[in-house]
């Protein structure tokens, strides 16, 4: 049995390998079933597994996830496409064999995109978070911006008054150091707005060159 199936593998992968459709649909199933949670029975002969950063663990961490929006993005999207695709584990492989090559590869940026964790919790060094960050062109100004709430009030009034001083120019004056805290955040809130300012764990970081690249 092991021989003889062991021979039906190799052939199933070789001619899977020859079509591309259907390879690019076994896997988007599989990151989708994993994803929503639709498991048919046998569906574990293709063993790509994904791990899903969910909308709950994000929101623990990342302060108004949901106003976010990025957080706002992902919760629609999910939201669509749990409303696209058949409830059923059984009727869900064939839906995607029944679909245009587009939305397969929307649906696997998709799964692939909600298996990203790059949450860290002590000062990061670069990963293959910066290589995917270079690669779309991501700059984390275009989605986050420096509040009271989800950041300015959470580091030390130096730390505050210190991103100000170092996205406008502006002085620490006697004044400002003797003030409360809170009002500091909120002072260096409205300081910030639209110089598109980051913490320096949301800048980029170098990314190693590929093996054989030279630099210009």
């Amino acid at each position: 049995m092991r021989d003889l199936t062991a021979h039906r593998t190799v052939a199933l992968q070789a001619a899977l390998m020859q079509d591309p459709q259907v390879a690019l649909a076994t896997l988007v199933h599989r990151m989708a079933e994993t994803v929503f949670g639709h498991y048919g029975r046998g569906n574990d002969v293709v063993k790509v597994h994904v791990q899903v950063t969910s909308d709950y663990s994000l929101a623990q961490s990342a302060t108004g996830y949901e106003e976010s929006p990025a957080g706002a993005l992902l919760v629609r999207a999910t939201a669509e496409w749990g409303e696209r695709l058949p409830g059923d584990p059984e009727a869900l492989f064939r839906w995607l064999l029944a679909q245009p090559r587009d939305v397969l590869l929307d649906l696997l940026a998709y799964c692939t995109a909600r298996s990203i964790d790059a949450v860290a919790a002590r000062e990061r060094t670069a990963d293959q978070s910066d290589a995917i960050t270079e690669a779309l062109g991501l700059d984390m100004a275009d989605w986050w911006t420096p509040t009271a709430e989800n950041y300015l009030g959470h580091v030390s009034k130096a730390k505050a008054l210190e991103a100000v001083q170092e996205a406008t120019g502006e002085q620490v004056t006697p004044d400002m150091a003797a003030i409360k805290r809170s009002e500091a955040a909120a002072h260096c809130a409205r300081r910030l707005e639209g110089t598109r300012w980051l913490p320096s764990p949301l800048r980029p970081l170098a990314v190693a060159p590929c093996p054989g690249e030279t630099e210009a």
